[in-house]
């Protein structure tokens, strides 16, 4: 099995070569498997049966069938976007909430080198979430880190447009 990290984008890299095969490697088999055959069908009627059954009008219907045919691969590149992106978006949201709820019960706890490890974690994954900033700067205030906690609280007032955390 792949790595986790590497798997959406396998998928999205299997869409690309085969469209629709990428949904089928994210358990999207239905939507996968329609768009797979929709390409493989309006192609073979593009380049296949209409020069057969109507040679002469083969030039108007080819061009047709062949923008259908990229309309459809075009939509497969959007959902496979949508499903990998906004999937990994979620997952990424979800740790960093952990990460800053963990974080509070270990400054409650007065534990504060969890508390920085387990903050240090969401701020890697969101470097401008005001939150995770204002308790950063409380942890290196205590902590007597003076130059961290006066550029921490700074980027906290600039980014908290809510006044949440600066009054």
């Amino acid at each position: 099995m792949l790595y986790r990290g590497y798997y959406p984008m396998f998928a999205a890299i299997l869409s690309i070569i085969f469209p629709g095969l990428g949904q089928v490697a994210i358990s999207r088999y239905l939507k996968g498997i329609i768009i797979f055959f929709s390409i493989i069908i309006s192609l073979d009627i593009a380049l296949i049966i209409i020069p057969l059954v109507l040679p002469e009008d083969y030039l108007q219907f080819k061009n047709k069938l062949l923008l259908l045919t990229a309309i459809i691969y075009i939509y497969n590149l959007w959902d496979i976007f949508n499903l990998v992106y906004f999937r990994h978006r979620k997952s990424m949201k979800e740790r960093k909430k952990t990460y800053l709820k963990q974080s509070i019960i270990y400054y409650l706890q007065n534990d504060l080198i969890n508390a920085q490890k387990e903050l240090t974690k969401a701020y890697k994954l969101d470097k401008d979430d005001v939150n995770i900033l204002y308790y950063l700067s409380k942890i290196s205030e205590f902590s007597g880190e003076i130059n961290r906690n006066s550029n921490l609280t700074e980027k906290t007032r600039q980014l908290d447009f809510t006044d949440k955390w600066t009054r």
